[in-house]
């Protein structure tokens, strides 16, 4: 006797087998030429075969819901149900195209075309792509978090301490909020920017919104859950049903770790995958032309590398070091040389340069910089740029990606002044390993840009040679017209004006590496969070949990700003020396009775002192990078895992775990 549930499986085979078997047969019978009649009965028979297809799938559909009805009592069964009405039901509501068949079959409409043609999917496409969306990432959601908890499932007092969390985490409203709008936003986020701007803006503004909204949600997330888990068990004294277990205080904050950094691996993963998926839907959109389609597949969706310039002539640079330098001797010889040197004796001139400090010396790399990348009018300067056999490797063109920052007019007379400053165009000559660039036959073409923006060009690979070096040449002259050169030098700018691009990964993998990196940064806020509950109220760990993030994203901008308020002590000084530096300039204050400024010296050393623990996450934030195209190194995520993961998680995992051991839990929550 065959069990009911093998029965209920056979049905279902031959419901869909004979469905699928009748419109395979139709299809087959389908005249593909004849005269007039014959056409209209292929249509007829067409319509006949897709027909029967819904019917069948209709069947099969209320016989699922015959057997989740028969076996209601399984929780699997249940969900299963839950997903597949849910599936049908948004299916009806948007309309989506699916359907057997050409839309249009000898000219004339068949019946799939009808069928594809209703809902949302006809009227509103964005909205019926954003809710589809919406519920994919539900049941990705569901579904990973159902494999979360089988994976920690209990046996270890670690696994069930971090399954315990995940699932306080879906009851927990304050969580439930953040989740429920990285499901919402992101699917909804693609269609918000205006289709009529450039299709490479829209995608870069979508992938920098969706990875940051999703950081930024993830983040709040994790501070609010890793402060609320431990103090509100300490508040409800239900950690004592914990501890009393075999299960020691270190256990107990790894298990909480462990479960909230696999909450966020699942959402981390969600995030990555809606943006990749919108990001192609986007792709797929209309663009402006060809070269708005070309900059989307060459310029943003790809991971490439950069390559600096270096000069072809050390010497020439050591000599331009060595001038600066005497100039900048000749103008401050108290700052470069304590005035003890000659400047006209080159053996005190060397002996200057050797007593430089690493800051005077980046200060006279930083002007040599600027004058190897301004350009006089009538000269050439070139660059050359190595390592480019990489690029010949993967066979797509190099991009040469320079922005001039200003124009420096080299000429007293007023009028020719004018002239020169109203020309919104610079133009310049360019040869590449000695070739005119761009190459068109015999002339000589000039390259012509708008100042003070970036600008790319595409470089074939049969511009470098067989080493992998480019020679750049920049003539500031007027190709066409030589006499009629205006006296302006060209300026690149020395960090980012001028550098080579190419493709070294995909655009998958480059995604992959940025949410790696936003992983381990979540790990950093967890143990954080969960450090600050294990002494502090809810209130005022999420409170501190929040000011160290809010440090950790603007990190650069307030050590600058606190620069700027107390005066630090000079570049190169050593710990005594600034200890001995803030300790005079307070005494000196106080002395003449500067009171606020003698308050700013300790106000700053706090400062100072309370960044140097938090990690810089603009340091290794990879948002900006992905959005632009640019390579997320591997070197990059490990310096991450080692500084963040490691470093500053690690010291924040040891004193959380030092001080909820010594604390005496019983007489603190009496």
């Amino acid at each position: 006797m065959l069990k009911r549930w093998v029965i209920w499986l056979i049905v279902l085979v031959v419901i869909v087998a004979l469905g699928q078997g009748l419109a395979a047969a139709m299809v087959a019978q389908i005249p593909r030429s004849g005269d007039q009649a014959a056409l209209q009965r292929a249509v007829s028979m067409h319509n006949a075969a897709n027909i029967t297809l819904w019917i069948s799938w209709a069947a099969a559909y209320v016989w699922l819901i015959v057997g989740c009805w028969w076996w209601r009592h399984l929780k699997q069964v249940r969900w299963t149900a839950f997903f597949l009405h849910g599936t049908v039901v948004l299916y009806l509501i948007t309309g989506s195209r699916i359907y057997v068949g050409p839309p249009y079959l000898h000219g004339m409409p068949s019946m799939s075309y009808y069928l594809s043609e209703w809902g949302l999917s006809r009227w509103y496409p964005g909205t019926a792509i954003g809710l589809s969306g919406i519920w994919a990432m539900t049941i990705f959601f569901l579904l990973g978090l159902a494999l979360i908890r089988l994976l920690l499932r209990p046996g270890h007092p670690v696994l069930g301490i971090a399954r315990t969390l995940v699932d306080e985490a879906i009851r927990m409203k304050v969580a439930l909020i953040f989740i429920i709008l990285i499901v919402v936003v992101l699917p909804i986020l693609p269609f918000l920017f205006n289709p009529a701007e450039r299709l490479q803006y829209r995608v870069q503004s979508f992938i920098t919104y969706s990875l940051g909204l999703g950081t930024l949600f993830l983040s709040l997330m994790t501070i609010f859950l890793a402060c609320k888990t431990i103090s509100d068990e300490l508040e409800r004294r239900q950690i004592f049903l914990t501890l009393t277990k075999p299960v020691g205080r270190g256990q107990y904050l790894l298990g909480k770790w462990l479960g909230i950094m696999a909450l966020n691996l699942l959402l981390v993963a969600a995030i990555g995958g809606a943006t990749h998926l919108f990001t192609r839907i986007l792709q797929a959109q209309r663009d402006r032309g060809d070269a708005d389609r070309w900059a989307v597949e060459e310029y943003v969706l790809v991971a490439r590398d950069s390559v600096q310039p270096v000069p072809i002539d050390e010497s020439a640079m050591q000599n331009m070091f060595r001038n600066v330098f005497k100039e900048m001797y000749e103008a401050e010889p108290e700052r470069f040389g304590g005035g003890n040197y000659n400047p006209a004796n080159p053996q005190d001139l060397q002996a200057a340069a050797n007593q430089l400090t690493p800051e005077q010396r980046k200060q006279i790399q930083t002007v040599v910089l600027n004058k190897w990348f301004t350009i006089a009018p009538r000269n050439k300067q070139t660059y050359r740029f190595t390592g480019l056999n990489t690029a010949k490797a993967f066979g797509r063109p190099i991009q040469l990606r320079f922005k001039i920052n200003s124009n420096k007019v080299e000429t007293s007379d007023p009028t020719q002044t004018a002239a020169i400053l109203d020309n919104e165009t610079v133009t310049f000559g360019l040869k590449l390993n000695g070739h005119y660039f761009p190459d068109i036959g015999d002339t000589q073409a000039p390259v012509v840009v708008t100042p003070n923006n970036f600008r790319v060009i595409d470089v074939p690979l049969s511009y470098i040679n067989d080493d992998g070096v480019l020679d750049m040449e920049i003539y500031n002259i007027d190709l066409l017209h030589p006499d009629l050169s205006p006296p302006v030098s060209l300026t690149f700018d020395s960090s980012e004006g001028l550098e080579v691009l190419y493709r070294v990964s995909s655009y998958e993998a480059n995604l992959f590496r940025a949410l790696a990196i936003i992983w381990v940064q979540l790990g950093f806020l967890a143990i954080f969070g969960l450090a600050a509950g294990t002494f502090l109220g809810f209130n005022v760990a999420a409170l501190l949990s929040l000011m160290v993030y809010v440090v950790s994203i603007a990190k650069s901008f307030i050590l600058e700003s606190i620069g700027y308020f107390a005066a630090p002590a000079p570049a190169g000084s050593n710990l005594w020396q600034k200890l001995v530096f803030n300790a005079t300039g307070f005494g000196s204050n106080i002395a003449q009775g500067k009171i606020w400024d003698a308050l700013k010296i300790p106000i700053g050393l706090l400062g100072d002192s309370f960044t140097m623990v938090v990690p810089s996450f603009s340091d290794f934030d990879p948002v900006p990078k992905l959005a632009d195209g640019r390579l997320i190194s591997w070197l990059m995520v490990s310096e991450t895992f080692l500084w963040v993961g490691v470093i500053s998680a690690g010291f924040c995992g040891l004193i959380g775990w030092w001080i909820f051991s010594r604390r005496e839990l019983a007489r603190v929550t009496v």
